[in-house]
């Protein structure tokens, strides 16, 4: 696993991952072992991810646009059993949560309440885990009894994004830049089967000489990659095939070596070809 290191600040998030997400090793954080999310744990990833990345700020609530992220999340899951199961999946999978005394008289994952004069305590029950509020209202989360506070926690959650979610962006996005990019991809994928999981496990299991048990082990991040380059590169042959067949004007770009771009020029390089493009015309 290599020697954890002490990681005070994280100028460049993707920077300081690349070394270990290459790899699917785990990545050292402030105390903290962050994981990568393998293949057979996928459903229960995406079932609780969405606890990293609720748009608060959305909320037309003044003091909940004025909480750091941490704050908000205490309170959402104090209040909501099932936010509460998803920071639980999020902690045990990416994290490693380990398991703790469990109180009998409650149910496994109830939140115990523990009041001393400067703080109270919160403890996931069962597990080590727990968060501490103080007077002034600063709130700090404790896995495995290694301290995360606010400022920790945004850096943390991004990690975790970048570590197991691949192409995801954390740029932020205007509510009119949004809605135009959620209606090209809805508009172009119209009438197209959304693939399960199942669906591209097969394909990857046919392009490649992956069994089943291979990919249970490999991490979701890797494998989104491997189905992503199988599907260029069908598209690139496909298209290599139309080039060379006269059918198409533009060379077709290679597979592997593709022009540096940015992430939704496709969309906006030219307002007649999007307009064409989303309406079917070719």
């Amino acid at each position: 696993m290599g020697i954890l290191t002490k990681v005070d600040v994280v100028d460049n998030i993707q920077e300081y991952i690349e070394p270990y997400v290459t790899f699917d090793e785990p990545i050292p954080y402030k105390g903290l072992y962050l994981y990568p999310v393998k293949m057979k744990d996928v459903y229960k990833f995406l079932a609780s991810v969405d606890i990293l990345n609720i748009e608060k700020n959305k909320i037309a609530d003044i003091q909940i646009i004025q909480m750091n992220y941490l704050q908000f999340l205490f309170n959402i899951v104090l209040s909501d059993i099932v936010w509460r199961k998803k920071l639980l999946g999020i902690l045990t999978l990416c994290l490693k949560a380990e398991s703790n005394e469990t109180f009998e008289e409650f149910p496994e994952d109830e939140v115990l309440v523990r009041t001393s004069l400067d703080r109270t305590v919160y403890l996931y029950n069962g597990w080590d885990i727990r968060f501490e509020v103080f007077k002034n209202n600063q709130v700090y989360l404790y896995v495995n009894n290694i301290e995360i506070d606010g400022k920790s926690f945004d850096e943390l959650r991004k990690i975790i994004m970048f570590q197991n979610v691949n192409e995801y962006d954390d740029a932020e996005m205007s509510d009119d830049f949004k809605e135009v990019v959620e209606n090209y991809y809805k508009i172009k994928n119209k009438g197209m089967k959304s693939l399960t999981i199942e669906d591209k496990i097969d394909v990857v299991m046919s392009q490649t000489s992956y069994t089943k048990d291979d990919i249970k082990e490999i991490s979701y991040r890797n494998f989104d990659r491997i189905f992503n380059k199988i599907i260029e590169k069908t598209e690139y042959v496909i298209g290599k095939i139309a080039e060379m067949q006269g059918c198409t004007k533009e060379p077709t770009e290679h597979w592997v070596y593709k022009k540096d771009k940015n992430k939704y020029s496709h969309i906006f390089s030219d307002a007649d070809a999007f307009t064409n493009e989303i309406v079917g015309v070719h």
